[in-house]
């Protein structure tokens, strides 16, 4: 059914010639892709490192989707990969937004696609920390001839040991999509299913994400298609699936992708929203908007952050000390947000490859301090028909603020470049006290940088102890920097408004 590949450490980390770096990485994947389209969907922390969760093309024709679980360690050196996906007519799939959960034995959990053309099976799978399937447990499947469409989106655990799956229920020409629960025992088996939604042609409801409330009852949350205005919803159910209320919101818009409980068991939902730019006169610029709700569905706070044409909220989780990191796309750049327990806005940053859409479709805090992030970007020009071949996986390791390099909220930008990394060298690293640095910064001929480049070092306490311009991106530089104690230090190199690559410096 799968088969494993041991592959050479072919993807790219932030520490370059600096000795383990645990405080932040961006990787890509196309190497390992080798030209097919994928995107990272789920990342958990492991106790070598972290596991990717990946809906990726097969090399085999015809290139249907397989899903792909990539392990990397702390320092994002690629370590193997495990494919899943046999029959060659065949899609598999995992989910959609963070689809990955873990059960009460510490294994991994998604649900598994199996199928084609309205013939899925559906299974609950689980993981271990090496990516490797110990179990496959047969939840349902619908005959290709019953015309019936059933994806689970996400799954989520329960107090008792269980997981409730979220998706929607589709039979093209008869009834369009509506939200879907399935509530499994911890073996596997369905306790019961639910729709929700009218089933008629005016509208279509997908579930996206699915969360236990503190009763033991169920929040959903989605969005419909066609309809009045207000086309996100938030529904809560009571612990057989039966619908208690049911909220809609997001104006002109309304994708909600994420649902949350606090310690107080409020609810929080993540979610985008559309104005009016004249009366009745949809905006098409898009806002995030975070929604904190009481257990009747009663709005207690709303915030609405960032704007652009392009605007989308994804992955949502809730801290430890109560305040909420988010995932997005703003324009062309996935974002990070981090908020208090009151909505208000931390600190947020921006991330780009060289080409169009940037997308997190999960975060996770991690051991460290720190987050663990996963998505798609477009880079590369199609290499094959038939199928988009530009999508590239990533993985982005920050430090508690976003950063990859600690420090980088210092110097004066929002917004980080990913793909430059591998073209800037560092050497001598470590380097004796007083002695120069050597900068090597070789960037593509489609890089075009926003203003004068410039050097800064920060020492760990986050001040800067060295600045220099870098005038000619396309040299090598030697730099002259004072006399430094013993230590690690962070070179940022950036321009007017972007970080572009950086690395750990160690003075002996």
């Amino acid at each position: 059914m799968f088969r494993i590949a041991h592959l050479p450490a072919l993807l790219l980390t932030l520490c370059g010639s600096a000795p383990a770096c645990a405080q932040g990485f961006i990787i890509h994947c196309d190497t390992l892709q080798n030209g097919r389209a994928g995107s990272g969907l789920s990342v958990r922390e492991v106790p070598e490192g972290y596991l990717v969760f990946c809906r990726q093309y097969a090399q085999t024709p015809p290139a249907r989707r397989h899903i792909f679980i990539r392990k990397i360690d702390h320092a994002g050196e690629f370590l193997h990969e495990t494919e899943y996906g046999d029959h060659p007519t065949a899609e598999y799939e995992i989910g959609a937004i963070d689809p990955v959960t873990r059960d009460q034995a510490g294994l991994h959990v998604s649900a598994f696609h199996e199928g084609w053309n309205y013939g899925d099976s559906v299974y609950l799978a689980r993981y271990d920390d090496n990516g490797e399937m110990v179990d496959k447990h047969f939840v349902y499947a619908y005959p290709a001839e019953d015309s019936i469409f059933a994806v689970i989106r996400q799954v989520r655990p329960t107090s008792d040991g269980g997981f409730i799956m979220g998706g929607f229920f589709s039979r093209p020409g008869q009834i369009v999509a509506q939200a879907f629960l399935v509530r499994l025992v911890e073996a596997g088996d369905t306790l019961w299913s639910a729709r929700f939604g009218p089933a008629t042609m005016e509208q279509a409801h997908e579930c996206t994400g699915v969360t236990e409330y503190a009763d033991g009852g169920f929040l959903v949350v989605g969005y419909r298609l066609g309809g009045p205005l207000d086309r996100g919803f938030l529904i809560r159910t009571d612990a057989t699936g039966q619908q208690l209320w049911r909220r809609n919101f997001g104006y002109y818009s309304g994708t909600t992708n994420a649902v949350r409980v606090t310690t107080d068991g409020s609810i929080l939902t993540w979610s985008r929203y559309n104005n009016e730019s004249g009366p009745g006169i949809p905006n098409t610029v898009g806002k995030m908007m975070l929604t904190k709700w009481d257990a009747d569905g009663d709005i207690l706070w709303q915030t609405i952050h960032n704007r652009s044409s392009a605007t989308f909220t994804q992955d949502m989780e809730v801290l430890e000390d109560g305040s909420i990191i988010t995932t997005g796309e703003l324009g062309m750049y996935a974002v990070l947000g981090n908020y208090n327990s009151a909505g208000d806005s931390l600190w947020g940053r921006r991330y780009h490859i060289l080409g169009n859409r940037n997308v997190l479709y999960d975060v996770e805090p991690t051991s460290d301090g720190g987050f663990i992030a996963t998505g798609m970007g477009t880079r590369y020009a199609p290499v094959d028909t038939g199928f988009v071949t530009n999508q590239v996986i990533w993985v982005l390791k920050t430090d508690s603020l976003g950063c990859v390099e600690p420090g980088c909220h210092t110097v004066g930008v929002q917004e980080y470049l990913m793909d430059l990394q591998e073209h800037l060298r560092v050497w001598p690293n470590p380097v004796g006290p007083g002695q120069p640095i050597t900068l090597s910064f070789t960037p593509p001929p489609e890089f075009v940088p926003d203003g004068a480049l410039r050097v800064v070092v920060l020492d760990v306490a986050g001040r800067v102890v060295f600045e220099q311009p870098f005038t000619d991106p396309a040299s090598v530089r030697t730099l002259q920097v004072p006399q430094l104690s013993a230590g690690r230090y962070h070179l940022h190199l950036t321009d007017r408004t972007r970080w572009l690559a950086g690395a750990g410096v160690v003075v002996e």
